[in-house]
């Protein structure tokens, strides 16, 4: 039994992409986080002790537990997609084709996602052909689409759960690295935008990233749908 755990990091940001990650493990790993269920698998990995929620851990055990995976050689698979698709689809929109992408790309028995992910029953052939252009993936692969109840044999049915971020160690996983992968790039952009403190708020909306944005309203890594209450304050 293979189980893929999917969850997204960025959702709320008001710059940068939204970032979403899929773990595949097999039943020789727990199905849930050490906290919830104290397996004895972690005796013998006790690095992955403290998997949980992403935003309950720390930036150096997020990354330490991303070392983790790496060195056991689980599989995983992380999405990006811009502030230019999320202004033109909705991140909500985005999100669901990105599931679509993933799914295909780690295909596995069975697929949980955080319950704040949607899935949509139409997909837009020529949002998932800019999502696949985007992370330099083949544009030639053939997508099968997602659906949360297998009311299709044609669809990949996903299950969908509230707060399985803090249960699923696959989900919990997926959190984390997405969040390291997406602090790491934010770092990186702000180094060319230093005004906007992305090294520090990651692109969320903390009072001096309001005052820098009302500022420099323009940047490309902005998602402008996103800014419509904090440039309405702004001094004319």
């Amino acid at each position: 039994m293979t189980i893929l755990g999917i969850d997204e990091v960025g959702r709320g940001a008001l710059a940068g992409p939204v970032v979403l990650g899929g773990v595949r493990i097999t039943d020789n790993f727990p199905l849930l986080c050490y906290h919830l269920e104290p397996d004895s698998w972690y005796k013998d990995n006790l690095e992955f002790k403290i998997v949980r929620d992403s935003k309950k851990l720390s930036e150096m055990k997020r990354e330490k537990v991303l070392k983790a995976v790496d060195a056991s050689g689980i599989d995983y698979s992380i999405l990006f997609c811009s502030s230019e698709l999320i202004d033109e689809f909705g991140i909500g929109v985005c999100l669901s084709h990105m599931v679509c992408v993933l799914v295909n790309i780690l295909p596995a028995e069975r697929i949980v996602i955080d319950g704040k992910i949607k899935i949509l029953e139409e997909f837009s052939e020529y949002l998932l052909e800019r999502l696949l252009s985007e992370n330099s993936l083949e544009n030639t692969m053939t997508l099968k689409p997602t659906l949360i109840e297998n009311q299709n044999s044609n669809y990949i049915l996903v299950e969908r759960e509230n707060k399985a971020d803090d249960k699923y160690l696959s989900i919990a996983l997926a959190s984390t690295i997405s969040k390291v992968k997406r602090d790491q790039l934010m770092k990186k952009l702000s180094q060319d935008y230093p005004e906007y403190g992305w090294w520090q708020n990651k692109g969320y909306g903390t009072e001096k990233h309001r005052i820098a944005i009302r500022s420099n309203p323009n940047n490309v890594y902005l998602r402008q749908t996103f800014l419509s209450k904090i440039l309405k304050n702004s001094p004319v």
